[in-house]
């Protein structure tokens, strides 16, 4: 009996959980890259990230991120200022708005973990977790 190669569940699942968040996100006229981005300012400790930061963690490029926080910016989920010491650095930030569906949205995240991760035990999330971090540096971070 041939072994079903890891990329290929590692791919169907990746699509599951695509087609799963965006049809939650269809309701609120969000796309998957508008969500990920707003919970990457969300995630901050500053909730405030450079237009340069974003394009590094979302690992897209300068006029990708310019284009999602257009859109975002035109429904009222996030604003752009620039630096107080550095008037050539764009930063973004969250409207109360843009809080709040984060504040949803990562309730929403963590939901859905735990239904994927129904019958499996914490320890074996955990290795799972580690090991996909381990297969993201090999494949990405190197």
């Amino acid at each position: 009996m041939k072994k079903e190669p890891c990329g290929k569940i590692i791919k169907q699942i990746s699509d599951a959980l695509e087609t799963h968040i965006n049809s939650a996100l269809r309701d609120y006229d969000l796309t998957q890259s508008q969500l990920m981005l707003m919970l990457t300012v969300w995630n901050t400790a500053e909730r405030k990230l450079t237009f340069k930061e974003l394009e590094r963690k979302l690992r897209v490029a300068q006029p990708t991120v310019v284009g999602i926080i257009s859109r975002l910016e035109s429904k009222g989920l996030i604003e752009t200022m620039g630096d107080a010491y550095d008037k050539r650095i764009k930063l973004v930030t969250l409207t109360e708005s843009g809080i709040a569906k984060c504040q949803f949205f990562h309730d929403f995240i963590e939901e859905s973990e735990d239904k994927f991760f129904e019958g499996i035990s914490d320890d074996e999330r955990q290795i799972l977790r580690t090991l996909l971090i381990k297969i993201r540096k090999n494949l990405i971070d190197n």
